[in-house]
């Protein structure tokens, strides 16, 4: 008897896999990095690393019920393909059929986001909610919409990329083509690239000595330090980062009026030092925020676990096992 969900959930940086109990534990774990530009490569990882979690638990294929994967980009659960993910190169990838050979599983697919939104409404901080939102900040920025209980994915399951839409006309060139993106604001690679721009401006600036003089290896955990220290370079990039960040938040506001946005993703784990200044914009700025409840703005529960959660609970919630809200 089936005991089980698998879950993977694929990143632009890591590929994890999990199996997930009855209780929506997860029960083990395994990781590796993404392979970049090699999408076979990057599908020949995901069955490895699932037969290889499988094995170390001593499981067979008849005690795990469904095999989800959430992936970044646009992606079409019916035909089990992703139609499109810029940051991993990807054009119609066939993960079903693929995947499907090596392990002859139920197969769903989503979003990575979308998945992480059903893993925080089922067991996370947006719990009871019939409208919330999850954002995911790390390579890209991922969106996640529950709208009256169900997950908004819009016409061709294509909707719900909140971070390709543009916050500043004529800005840097996105991964997906257009300018100005708001994920060119918002990622963590955005962070990096403003704050390197920042130390080469200021070469006092304690930028340089926290990544060893090479910019490179600069992180967004270290920019956050440095600024929380009173370093003037870092506080005007996260000040920078943190207003940019708000346009978009305040944008979804408008447009989605959610009970709730949560922010996950790495540079989610930065918890009321993000959410704070967040919280204030929203009460602010968002339309209409003197005559209605305003939206939260909190951190997620799960942390970097809820896409790998979400991901396992794909077949339960599209096989109608699952209520949001």
């Amino acid at each position: 008897m089936a005991r089980y969900q698998m879950g993977v959930d694929l990143g632009g940086t890591n590929t994890r896999v999990a199996l997930v109990d009855e209780e929506l534990k997860i029960r083990r774990r395994l990781q590796e990095r993404t392979p970049k530009n090699d999408g076979q490569q990057i599908i020949n990882t995901i069955i490895r690393l699932c037969k290889e979690l499988l094995q170390q638990e001593g499981l067979s294929l008849e005690e795990i019920s469904s095999l989800g994967v959430a992936a970044p980009g646009i992606v079409d659960n019916g035909r089990g393909i992703v139609v499109y993910a810029n940051n991993l190169n990807w054009v119609n990838a066939p993960l079903r059929e693929t995947i499907t050979r090596e392990l002859p599983l139920p197969f769903y697919l989503d979003n990575d986001a979308n998945a992480a939104a059903l893993a925080e409404a089922l067991v996370g901080v947006n719990q009871g909610l019939q409208d919330s939102i999850v954002i995911t900040l790390g390579t890209g920025v991922g969106g996640g919409v529950i709208s009256q209980g169900k997950l908004l994915h819009g016409g061709y399951q294509a909707g719900g990329e909140l971070g390709h839409m543009v916050i500043i006309a004529g800005g840097p060139l996105c991964t997906c083509g257009r300018r100005g993106c708001w994920e060119t604001y918002s990622s963590a690679p955005a962070l990096q690239r403003m704050a390197r721009a920042a130390a080469q401006e200021d070469s006092s600036s304690g930028l340089w000595t926290a990544c060893g003089n090479n910019l490179e290896q600069l992180t967004p955990k270290q920019v956050f330090l440095l600024a929380e220290q009173g370093d003037k370079a870092a506080s005007s990039v996260i000040e920078r980062y943190l207003a940019l960040l708000a346009t978009g938040i305040v944008n979804l506001v408008g447009i989605f009026k959610p009970e709730q946005i949560a922010i996950g993703g790495g540079i989610g784990g930065q918890g009321e030092r993000i959410t704070q200044p967040l919280q204030q914009a929203v009460n602010l700025e968002s339309y209409g925020a003197k005559y209605l409840p305003n939206t939260k703005v909190v951190s997620t529960a799960l942390g970097g676990d809820s896409g790998l959660i979400g991901a396992a609970l794909l077949g339960k919630y599209y096989e109608g096992g699952i209520t949001l809200g």
